[in-house]
């Protein structure tokens, strides 16, 4: 019957009750189509984070992985920098500093040179405190002018400066 009665007054709306009901749903239909818009804002900024917390967890692994490979642990003793040739290496121990591995710590290389590849691509060449890296560019682009030690941990070390 609503339904009904619904039409029946529709059908004799004056036209001033028509545009101010057709406004009024315009309206609702605006508010709706935000609140939808808010909520997949929402949805999505959630999977961005749950994104952000599994890269997390995955680098986590590989650094421990890694420090298990190659015997590292940053609680180790070191020589305090500027001691010299043997700063910043493992202090005590029973191998000798320079038998022992190092990780890379985090820092800033910068380019010292570049190389295209035939086909697309380049190979650039970084400069850090530890050594110089050879790492594959970009595809199309030229070598960024800096890098940070994670940027090339696909690189081949090619100079160990120390």
């Amino acid at each position: 019957m609503r339904k009904d009665f619904a039409l029946r007054d529709r059908a004799f709306e004056t036209p001033l009750a028509r545009r101010w009901r057709e406004e009024q749903e315009a309206r609702e239909r605006e508010e709706q189509e935000r609140l939808e818009a808010e909520h997949q804002a929402e949805i999505e900024r959630e999977a961005l984070k749950i994104k952000a917390e599994i890269a997390e967890l995955r680098y986590e692994l590989m650094w421990a992985e890694l420090c298990r490979k190659y015997g590292y642990n940053p609680n180790q003793p070191r020589v305090p920098a500027g001691q010299g040739i043997e700063s910043g290496r493992w202090a005590a121990g029973g191998l000798a500093a320079r038998d022992k591995p190092r990780v890379a710590q985090y820092s800033i290389g910068t380019l010292v040179g570049q190389s295209r590849i035939r086909g697309g691509g380049s190979i650039c060449f970084y400069k850090f405190s530890f050594g110089t890296i050879m790492a594959p560019g970009p595809t199309n682009l030229g070598c960024p002018s800096w890098v940070t030690s994670a940027g090339v941990s696909h690189g081949k070390l090619i100079a160990n400066d120390n």
